[in-house]
C-alpha cells in the first residue's frame, strides 16, 4: 500500500513556480508526488525527503500529496502504479526490496516525461537504468544489490563522502545552473557508492549530461537536457534547505510538477 502524507498551504503564490520555470505557467492546482521506495521514518533522509517536498509545495502555494509506491508493486506494474504521478522521486536510503522495480518506475519516468528527482541512491539507480535501457549495456550492476556482478557499474568510492558536506561546481549550460543561478554550490552527502570516470564519461556521450562535479572531476549532477525535468544528485538536496526552508533544485521540480498537473 502506498505511504501518504499531504501538504495544504494556506494561500496560492504562483510566483515562486513562476520563477522556477523562467516564465508563465498555467494556474496552478493540487499535486501528486510519488516516492519510489519502502518508507522507513528511521532514516533521516527519507523524513527530510517528505519534508522538502511539502515546503516546496508550501512555498508555490499549492496542495502536494505524496504517496511511496513500493517496488515490488513498480514490478508488476509501474505504469498502474504511477499513472497519477505529477512527479516522481527516486528515493535515498537502503537498497530498495526490488532492485528491477525501482529501475522500472525511474524508466517510466523517463520514458513518459514525468517530472524526476533521484539523489543517492535515486542518482545510482538512476544511471543503472539508462545505462541498461538506453546505452544497451544489460549487465550494469549495482554492487551493494549485486556483489558478485562481473560489471559492477556503480561500486564503492575508494574514499566515502557519508556525512561529508562538499563543494560542487555546477556546469554554466546546464539546467542546473538555471536552478542555483550558480556555478557554485555546496552540499550534504549521506553514500559511499558511485560512478567510475569511464562509467560517468559513457552516461555523459550517450546524453545523460554531467551537470554538477566535485572539485576532482567526479560527477554529482547527471540531467537529461531534453526531458520536461530529469535530474539525479549524488548528494541529498532535501538535507540543505535553504533560509526559506527549500532547495532549488527541489523547487524546479516542483515546478515542473505543477506544469504536469495543469496539463491533465
Amino acid at each position: 500500500m502506498p505511504v501518504k502524507s499531504a501538504a495544504s498551504p494556506s494561500d496560492w503564490r504562483l510566483d515562486f513556480a513562476r520563477q522556477a520555470l523562467g516564465g508563465e505557467m498555467t494556474a496552478a492546482r493540487a499535486i501528486t508526488i510519488n516516492v519510489i521506495g519502502e518508507f522507513d521514518p528511521g532514516r533521516p533522509t527519507q523524513v527530510a525527503t517528505n519534508r522538502a517536498i511539502e515546503l516546496a509545495a508550501q512555498a508555490a502555494g499549492v496542495p502536494a500529496t505524496i504517496e511511496w509506491i513500493g517496488t515490488h508493486a513498480l514490478h508488476a506494474d509501474a505504469a498502474s502504479a504511477l499513472s497519477s504521478a505529477d512527479g516522481i522521486w527516486s528515493a535515498p536510503g537502503n537498497p530498495p526490496k526490488n532492485h528491477e522495480g525501482a529501475l522500472a518506475g525511474i524508466r517510466y519516468a523517463r520514458e513518459n516525461g514525468r517530472p524526476f528527482i533521484g539523489t543517492c541512491m535515486g542518482f545510482q539507480e538512476a544511471a543503472i537504468e539508462y545505462a541498461r535501457n538506453v546505452l544497451g549495456i544489460a549487465d550494469a550492476a549495482h554492487a551493494e544489490i549485486e556483489p558478485d556482478a562481473t560489471n559492477k557499474f556503480i561500486d564503492y568510492l575508494s574514499c566515502s563522502v557519508r556525512g561529508q558536506t562538499l563543494p560542487i561546481h555546477v556546469k554554466t549550460d546546464s539546467r542546473a545552473y538555471d536552478c542555483y543561478r550558480s556555478a557554485n554550490a555546496i552540499e550534504q552527502y549521506y553514500c559511499s557508492m558511485s560512478l567510475s570516470r569511464e562509467n560517468q564519461r559513457r552516461l555523459n556521450k550517450g546524453g545523460f549530461r554531467i551537470a554538477g562535479v566535485d572539485p576532482d572531476g567526479d560527477a554529482r549532477i547527471l540531467e537529461l537536457p531534453d526531458h520536461p525535468f530529469y535530474m539525479t544528485t549524488l548528494f541529498v538536496p532535501q538535507l540543505n534547505l535553504g533560509a526559506d526552508n527549500t532547495h532549488p533544485i527541489i523547487q524546479r521540480f516542483i515546478a515542473a510538477a505543477i506544469e504536469q498537473s495543469a496539463a491533465r
